[in-house]
């Protein structure tokens, strides 16, 4: 941690104050309160943490000292081993479990932070369509339906009870349910994306993609959430995305079956028999992370980020979050998450492109 002295007030600088500059703290901020700032460092391209902080009067003793930041991730943090416990954050006193759903800030945490996952968005993109070369087809909506899979099916079939003189979807549903048993679910639909794009602002298009994202999702995630003890709320987030990316169902080794399997054994149970969640939710991380890399040979960046909220002890989801995005070739990736109560100084922060820092409120 750097100490230095600012015009008016004392600043703390975590992990680099190189670029740090007396005019990037503004003379209105507020005496008193602490606050996180986001300043780009352009040499070594990482987003540093600052807190400010008034002075102390003298002769009150300096102030008591920060918490140190997460590290900044490695190439590939996801490979990882599981922390050890006394890297992680305490679970809070447990008693006799009682089942408490997501809170409607939560759930709507939970569904941003996978939209970023899915489409690196926060608004849901109910009109996004692609074949991200994945092995599924064409994956379309806010959580990611694919064709090759049922639930593009199911989302096709609810939005056609709406509206029924929509030819072009019936066409498409027609070549889904003649499809062939393995195969990806692109035969026959020409033009697919640019329909749902069409739809993308549509109402009964969007009501189709909820009432789906519902019974597919995010109901069996509460299930899982239940049947396994769980009471943090960022435990439940987690399983609702890892049902997105995964789905269930045991004749599949990429499904979310084997993956709470594995971290069962791993852990010597689940949270309703005794074990910490803290501890087996981080070890459900690491495993589902080997998953993927394992079959699919995906990033496994959305893991690192569940991983991140993690470590600095958002358990409960709470906001603000933020999210650092980076534009690349072939669309955005996650650079970094950070927790806490942030505002944004740096000019220079304010000239990247836009959607590079996304706020979860």
């Amino acid at each position: 941690m750097v100490y230095s002295k600012g015009s008016t007030r004392s600043v703390y600088v975590m992990q680099s104050a190189a670029y740090l500059k007396d005019s990037q703290v503004p003379e209105s901020h507020p005496s008193g309160r602490l606050e996180y700032v986001l300043l780009k460092d352009y040499e070594v391209n990482q987003v540093k943490r600052v807190s400010l902080a008034p002075p102390p009067p003298p002769p009150s003793p300096p102030p008591s000292p920060l918490p140190s930041p997460s590290p900044i991730p490695t190439e590939n943090p996801s490979e990882a081993a599981p922390s050890s416990p006394s890297d992680l954050p305490s679970a809070p006193a447990e008693g006799p479990y009682v089942w408490e759903d997501l809170s409607p800030d939560q759930y709507r945490r939970a569904r941003q932070l996978t939209s970023i996952f899915e489409n690196s968005k926060l608004d849901y993109q109910y009109g996004f369509c692609k074949d991200i070369g994945d092995g599924r087809g064409y994956t379309f909506g806010f959580c990611g339906f694919t064709t090759k899979y049922s639930d593009s099916k199911k989302v096709l079939r609810e939005y056609l009870l709406r509206r029924p003189d929509d030819v072009a979807m019936q066409t498409y549903l027609d070549k889904l349910d003649q499809k062939v048993r393995g195969s990806d679910g692109k035969e026959g639909l020409d033009g697919f994306c640019t329909r749902v794009g069409e739809l993308g602002d549509d109402p009964d298009f969007i009501a189709a993609q909820e009432a789906i994202q519902l019974s597919e999702y995010y109901n069996p995630s509460k299930v899982w959430s239940q049947k396994l003890g769980m009471r943090l709320a960022i435990s439940k987030g987690e399983m609702y995305d890892a049902m997105i990316n995964h789905g269930e169902g045991r004749g599949d080794p990429f499904s979310i079956d084997h993956i709470v399997d594995k971290t069962n054994a791993a852990m010597g149970g689940a949270p309703i028999d005794g074990v910490d969640e803290v501890q087996w939710l981080d070890s459900f991380l690491t495993i589902r992370a080997q998953t993927i890399r394992d079959l699919a040979n995906w990033q496994a960046k959305r893991i690192d980020f569940y991983r991140e909220l993690l470590h600095d002890g958002n358990l409960n989801l709470d906001g603000p979050i933020w999210v650092q995005l980076q534009d690349q070739v072939g669309g955005w990736t996650i650079n970094n998450v950070y927790y806490g109560k942030f505002e944004i100084y740096s000019s220079e922060l304010s000239q990247m492109q836009e959607g590079a820092v996304g706020l979860i409120s």
